[in-house]
């Protein structure tokens, strides 16, 4: 049986010296992003109110004991005020002491010049002594004007003459009564914020309440503040309930909720721009987004769409024209060869090595031109026939059409272990491979032939023992034509078209090649290619 591969990591591509591109998200996600910067908006906007809250005079601390938490205090007061009210003094300390323990901060009684009535509170800064003095003084009703045909003074010259009757009056006149008294006009209230305030000094939240003006004079002698004092603007909930929290949460549950769909109107088109180029990469120029929008988005989705069909023209074109040039440049070719056989008859023997040196020039150019037919066959192939492929046997088949000793080969497949691809492609594919890996490697120890199955596919690996490639050349190794400094010499390096060609099979196939070195040295050449599925043997265009 088969065993179990390991997971396989993502495929990576060495881009240039010292990075890597993979096709995996490296960064937070934009939707992350957008959400994480709204909850910023949100602590910012929290922090910037709390620091006006903290700040001595800020001015976020008058509007603290405005709206519902100004009408607490009002409430509190009142009720202090009622309760000693009915109190003689020497229980006044207790009562405070009592309101004290149940909200956690201090209560105390001033009066206007600061002089401690009753309860318990650090010393008074003179700063809160002077919003004590600015509370506004009791409103007292104007004296009543004296009655008419009285002195208001004591000299004759105050004297008020009655008012004379009118005799047109239509009104019943109406004696004058000393038992009514005349009432002053109307006075506006000031407002409930006159008599409160709340400041900072020492470290210490001082806030003051007018207190009710008392019945009895005796008790209340002069204006009397109500003090409370505290560390922070939290510990009593006097000022700030923490009760509507569940109301705060679910207004920003609802508010990112509301954000979520345009989140994703943003982020779900990306993924797929991204998914898409991520195959254009790879060299599927057929790949097209369908996004219909009107907006940026769309904009940069057609673009990417007129993209992926200019590049599958301009590789198209490149294929066919250098099929085209290896067709036509084949029959001259054979023509050469054809006559240089008949020179060789009819030559004298001292120019047989200046011949042999012109047939080894044709048979490199036949050679040549038989990769670039191959290259283009592979990458415009008009007829795939996708079958149930056994690789054991596919691995003996490509030994002895290379011609290959089974000593430099070491191989672990399995009997049974199949994929799902085209025979000749797949076959052609490993030739090469195992080709490139004997012409560098061979003398540095056997080549290991290795497959193993995975949930969705088979990964087929051949390594070799060699030198390795710089890991700034990995990336293009799979490009026509390329060579390594190192192998710049027909002799060593051929014409640069093998691994490309390994490259269009093998994606021809559905599948994907990925290329690393080895540890400590040496190179690994990894096929992913397609489990089996039901009717599978069939074929596509």
């Amino acid at each position: 049986m088969p065993t179990e591969a390991p997971p396989i990591a993502p495929v990576t591509l060495t881009k240039k010296k010292g990075s890597a591109r993979k096709y995996r998200l490296s960064g937070i996600p934009v939707s992350l992003q957008i959400l994480s910067w709204f909850t910023l908006n949100l602590v910012l906007v929290g922090a910037v109110a709390l620091v006006l809250l903290a700040s001595e005079g800020g001015p976020l601390l008058s509007v603290l004991i405005n709206g519902r938490a100004g009408e607490r205090l009002d409430a509190i007061a009142a009720d202090i005020a009622e309760r000693i009210n009915g109190l003689p003094r020497e229980k006044w300390d207790s009562t405070l002491e009592s309101y004290s323990r149940r909200y956690k901060i201090a209560f105390a009684l001033t009066r206007r010049d600061g002089d401690l009535q009753a309860g318990k509170v650090p010393t008074i800064p003179p700063a809160v002594v002077a919003k004590i003095r600015e509370f506004p003084g009791p409103q007292r009703p104007p004296p009543p004007p004296p009655p008419p045909g009285s002195f208001s003074g004591d000299s004759a010259d105050h004297f008020r003459p009655p008012p004379r009757p009118n005799p047109h009056s239509k009104e019943e006149s109406r004696p004058s009564s000393e038992s009514e008294p005349t009432s002053p006009p109307p006075q506006d209230p000031l407002p409930l914020s006159s008599y409160r305030f709340i400041t900072r000094e020492n470290n210490l939240y001082w806030i003051g309440l007018r207190v009710p003006p008392s019945n009895d004079a005796g008790r209340f002698r002069g204006p009397t503040t109500l003090l409370l004092v505290s560390h922070s603007l939290f510990s009593s909930g006097i000022l700030l309930d923490f009760t509507p929290l569940w109301v705060v949460s679910c207004v920003l549950l609802g508010s990112a909720l509301f954000w979520l769909p345009l989140v994703r109107r943003i982020t779900v088109p990306l993924r797929k721009m991204r998914d898409a180029a991520e195959r254009m990469a790879r060299g599927q120029f057929d790949t097209r987004i369908a996004i219909q929008r009107g907006d940026e988005i769309g904009s940069l989705a057609e673009s990417l769409n007129h993209l992926g069909d200019r590049l599958e023209e301009f590789v198209s074109g490149q294929k066919r024209f250098l099929g085209d040039i290896a067709h036509e440049l084949g029959s001259p070719l054979a023509r050469m060869q054809f006559g240089l056989g008949i020179v060789e008859q009819q030559s004298d023997p001292h120019l047989q090595p200046l011949l042999d040196d012109v047939r080894e020039e044709v048979a490199q150019m036949s050679a040549l031109l038989q990769e670039i037919l191959q290259f283009t066959k592979a990458g415009l192939h008009t007829e795939l026939h996708l079958e149930v492929i056994e690789l054991a046997p596919l691995l003996q088949k490509v030994l002895a059409q290379e011609n290959i000793a089974q000593d430099k080969i070491h191989s672990s497949l399995v009997p049974g272990l199949s994929v799902q691809a085209d025979a000749h492609l797949l076959q052609r594919a490993i030739a090469n491979i195992l080709r490139n890996a004997l012409r560098y490697a061979a003398d540095s120890g056997p080549i290991r032939v290795d497959a193993y199955p995975g949930a969705t596919h088979i990964v087929l690996t051949v390594a070799d023992s060699g030198p390795g490639v710089p890991v700034d050349l990995l990336h293009r190794l799979c490009d026509p034509f390329f060579r390594t400094e190192s192998a710049r010499t027909r002799e060593a390096g051929g014409v640069g078209l093998g691994l490309a060609i390994v490259k269009r099979c093998v994606e021809a196939c559905g599948g994907l090649v990925s290329i690393r070195n080895r540890k400590p040295h040496g190179l690994e050449v990894e096929l992913r290619l397609s489990l089996p599925s039901s009717g599978s043997d069939s074929s596509r265009p």
